[in-house]
């Protein structure tokens, strides 16, 4: 058991556990979203590949928009919101 610890502690501790350039996502929703999002965005490209009209390819512009949008609270609807308050103790 030492053994583990002292190796953990070697490599979080001293900085030997390095990450890069990736960002970490460590809520299930902002994951959802931006999966979402990426979907949108490649329905997007293949819209405008197949030259589909501006107001079709809005239409998921805007839907991932509307996700990224989920993860900066800009167009929290309200079960993000509820989903937000269930996990944290609000007035007490």
């Amino acid at each position: 058991m030492e053994k583990l610890e002292e190796t953990i502690y070697n490599l979080v501790f001293k900085g030997n556990v390095t990450i890069g350039n990736e960002e970490i996502i460590t809520n299930a929703r902002h994951k959802e979203a931006l999966i979402n999002a990426k979907k949108y965005m490649e329905s997007v490209v293949e819209a405008i590949e197949k030259g589909y009209s501006e107001d079709l390819i809005t239409i998921d512009l805007n839907s991932a928009l509307n996700e990224i949008g989920k993860i900066t609270g800009e167009t929290a609807t309200e079960d993000v919101i509820d989903q937000i308050f269930e996990r944290f103790c609000v007035g007490k």
